[in-house]
C-alpha cells in the first residue's frame, strides 16, 4: 500500500547568485505526522517552505505539498489555501500592524 506523503521532496535544489540554500534535498512527510525543519541560519528551512508554496522556484529536482506538484501554479494555488506559512520577518508592508496585515491578505485567500 502506497503511504500518502503531506510532504515530498527529490533532489529539490535551489541557487541564488552566490549562495547555493539547497542541495538535492529528499524528503518524505507522512501525512499526520509532525516534521520539524532544524538546522542552523542559512540551510534552507525557510527556502524549502519558500518553495512548497509557491514563493520561490527551485533551481531543480521537484516539490510536493499534500499529494499536489508545488510547482505548478493552479495546484500550488490549492496548496495555499489549505496551509498557512508565517514568515519570520513581516516583508509586506512595514507600516502595517498584524491586523491590518491580516485584514489585507485575507482577500488573497478564498478560504
Amino acid at each position: 500500500m502506497k503511504q500518502n506523503l503531506a510532504i515530498e521532496t527529490v533532489a529539490l535544489t535551489k541557487h541564488y547568485p552566490k549562495v547555493e540554500a539547497l542541495r538535492g534535498m529528499t524528503i518524505n512527510v507522512p501525512q499526520g505526522s509532525l516534521c520539524g525543519l532544524i538546522g542552523l541560519n542559512g540551510a534552507g528551512k525557510t527556502t524549502t517552505l519558500r518553495i512548497l508554496l509557491g514563493m520561490a522556484k527551485p533551481t531543480s529536482g521537484t516539490a510536493k505539498a499534500l499529494g499536489l506538484n508545488a510547482l505548478d501554479p493552479e495546484q500550488n494555488r490549492l496548496i495555499r489555501s489549505r496551509t498557512a506559512f508565517v514568515p519570520e520577518r513581516k516583508d509586506l508592508f512595514p507600516y502595517m500592524t498584524a491586523s491590518e496585515v491580516i485584514r489585507f491578505t485575507m482577500g488573497f485567500y478564498p478560504n
